[in-house]
């Protein structure tokens, strides 16, 4: 239990590059954010997600988020990555690993 329990501070302890963001609107800005491997076999899913503002544009691909701003100004982001585990019985629970708050700075 005590195993389990270290790895599982561990992988909730994830790093984001979560220093402030400057770019020119209109220009894609990239950050990497750390996510485990899933279990071999199925029922481990993880994800990332943005919660972002008006105007801009987020694709993720493999930890790479990729972020496109349409107009200048400051933008607060919250980046959150989830797990998502699969029951045999179809069920599926949620647990919010890392949430991160981003600022972004467009020209």
């Amino acid at each position: 239990m005590k195993v389990f329990l270290i790895l599982f501070f561990s992988i909730v302890s994830l790093t984001l590059c979560a220093a402030d963001y400057e770019t020119a609107a209109g220009t894609a800005v990239k950050t990497h954010v750390k996510i485990p491997q899933a279990k071999p076999g199925g029922g481990e899913f993880y994800t990332v997600s943005v919660k972002p503002e008006d105007g801009v544009h987020a694709s993720e691909d493999n930890g790479s988020l990729t972020l496109s701003f349409d107009r200048a100004g400051e933008y607060s982001l919250i980046i959150s990555v989830n797990r998502i585990t699969k029951s045999s019985c179809g069920g599926v629970e949620v647990i919010e690993i890392l949430s991160e708050n981003i600022t972004v700075n467009a020209r």
